[in-house]
């Protein structure tokens, strides 16, 4: 499993546009998922073969969780500042890390 940082900017622009309210919750996770697509594209694991593999990040350098698009998505309803804070940090300490597996 390795860091997929050639999608980090791409992310980080995402979070960033979403944090300064030019994307919607949906229109968020929209472009998540549609990261998460290419990534899958990519690696040739788009088909029902691979449905259990995600993009999951770690948000900053001693981040423990594994943080899926649907924990995201979820958090965003439910938890909404922790989450909010934690794609803070990816942005201002360049700690975001990005896996798909």
């Amino acid at each position: 499993m390795e860091n997929l940082i050639k999608y980090k900017p791409i992310v980080l622009a995402v979070f960033n546009d979403y944090i300064q309210s030019r994307l919607s919750k949906s229109e968020f996770i929209i472009n998540l998922v549609e990261i998460e697509v290419n990534i899958a594209v990519e690696l040739n694991c788009l088909s029902s073969l691979h449905a259990d593999k995600h993009v999951w990040f770690k948000f900053f350098k001693d981040d423990t969780l594994a943080t899926t698009i649907a924990d995201i998505d979820t958090d965003l309803n439910t938890n909404c500042k922790f989450i909010t804070e934690c794609i803070e940090l990816a942005i201002s300490t360049d700690g975001l890390e990005i896996y798909f597996s």
